[in-house]
C-alpha cells in the first residue's frame, strides 16, 4: 500500500501527459487512479493506528499533502494545455482533479490535529487553503451575494477574514489585494470553485 503514491505519481506525470494520453479508453485512467487512491487511504488509516510518533505522523501527512497538491496542479496544467478542442480530455482531467481534491481533503481531515497546532505565523491563527487568491475572493464574495453573510459589503467582509487566510503562495492576504485579484479570475478558476461546491453538496446529501 505504501507504494500507491508512487504509482499514482507515475500515472499522472507520465501517462496523463497530453502528449502520451491515449485517445480512447479514458475509463481505464479513472479506474486505476481510483484504485491507487483507495490504497493510499488504507495506508494512511493504517498509519494512524500503528504509528506511535507524532512527528512521524506529521511528516507523513505533510509529504502526502504536498505530493497530492503538486499532482493536482499538474492535472490542471494539462487541462489548460489541451485547449477547448479536446472536450473529452478536459472532462477526464476534471474528473481526476476532483478525485485528487477529495484525497487531499481526506488527509487534512484525519491529520489536521497533528499539523495545525504546529503552525504559528506571527502569533496569528490562519486558515490554510489550497485555493489561490482569486478563487478565495470569488467564493467569499458569493457568500455575500447569496446572503449567507449579512450586513456586510465585499470590502468589510474581506477586511474581516483576509488577515486569517493563507494560501500556498501567500502567507497573508489583504482585502485590497483580494478585490484587485477579481480582475484576474479565469473561467477555469470559476469552474474549480463551482466543482468544489458541487462536490460538497454531494457529500452533504450522503449524510
Amino acid at each position: 500500500m505504501q507504494y500507491a503514491l508512487d504509482r499514482l505519481d507515475k500515472i499522472v506525470t507520465e501517462e496523463l501527459h497530453p502528449e502520451f494520453l491515449e485517445k480512447t479508453g479514458y475509463d481505464q485512467y479513472t479506474g486505476r487512479i481510483r484504485s491507487e487512491i483507495q490504497q493510499i487511504r488504507k495506508f494512511l488509516w493504517y498509519s494512524l493506528g500503528e504509528s506511535k510518533s507524532k512527528e512521524q505522523l506529521k511528516l507523513l501527512a505533510l509529504q502526502y499533502q504536498s505530493s497530492i497538491d503538486l499532482l493536482s496542479e499538474q492535472v490542471n496544467r494539462y487541462k489548460l494545455a489541451v485547449g477547448k478542442n479536446s472536450p473529452e480530455a478536459i472532462g477526464l482531467y476534471e474528473q481526476i482533479s476532483v478525485m485528487l481534491l477529495n484525497l487531499f481533503s481526506y488527509v487534512q481531515r484525519h491529520f489536521s490535529v497533528w499539523i495545525i497546532p504546529e503552525i504559528n505565523i506571527a502569533s496569528a491563527r490562519y486558515v490554510y487553503t489550497s485555493f489561490n487568491e482569486q478563487e478565495l475572493t470569488v467564493l467569499l464574495c458569493a457568500l455575500v451575494d447569496a446572503g449567507v453573510v449579512g450586513n456586510v459589503t465585499y470590502t468589510s467582509f474581506l477586511e474581516m477574514v483576509a488577515p486569517h487566510l493563507a494560501t500556498r503562495h501567500k502567507k497573508g492576504l489583504t482585502a485590497l489585494s483580494m478585490l484587485k485579484s477579481k480582475d484576474k479570475l479565469t473561467a477555469d478558476m470559476k469552474k474549480k470553485v463551482k466543482d468544489i461546491l458541487l462536490f460538497m453538496a454531494r457529500e452533504i446529501d450522503q449524510h
